[in-house]
Order: structure tokens, then sequence, then C-alpha cells
């Protein structure tokens, strides 16, 4: 092997090294914001619903509007994890 060739074969080995290590931060990054979005959006509303639903329960249930809007609010939170899950995959796919 000549010395070019050398040059071009660590070369490339050094540029997909660090292609691949970009590739898995990218990766580990966007799994941490579809955890925390996941979070949120639907688990923390979950609770809100939770704690208002043993709200109405103490109080004979006076404003159940309330908790048909905050059930409301989970299911957008559900559609919006879901949705961001599907468009996280598909751009792993493109990756």
């Amino acid at each position: 092997m000549s010395k070019k060739q050398k040059f071009l074969l660590r070369s490339s080995l050094l540029l997909n090294g660090l292609f691949i290590i970009l590739f898995v931060i990218g990766y580990l990054k966007m799994n941490v914001v579809h955890e925390e979005l996941f979070y949120s959006e639907v688990q923390q509303k979950l609770v809100e619903l939770d704690g208002l639903i043993e709200h109405q329960k103490k109080n004979d249930w006076s404003e159940p509007n309330l908790v048909t809007t905050q059930l409301s609010e989970v299911l957008n939170g559900i559609h919006v994890a879901t949705n961001s899950g599907n468009l996280l995959s598909l751009l792993m796919l493109i990756r």
C-alpha cells in the first residue's frame, strides 16, 4: 500500500468512527427528548387528572366538567406523544 492509500484508509476510518459516534449521540438525545415529552404531556397530566378526580369525589362532584376538560388534555397529550414517537422513528429510518 502506498502512503496515499494508507492516509485515505486512516482518514476514512476516522471519519466513519466520528459519524458513528455522532449518530449514537443523536439517537440518545432523541430518546431523552421523547421521554421528557411523554412525561410532560401524558404522565404529569394523568397525575393532575387523578388529583382532580379525588378532589371532585370529596366535593360530591360539584364541577364534573373540570374532569372532562382535564381528560381532554390527557388525550391530547397522548396524541402528541404518539405522533412525536412516530416521527422520531421515521427520522431514525431516514438517517
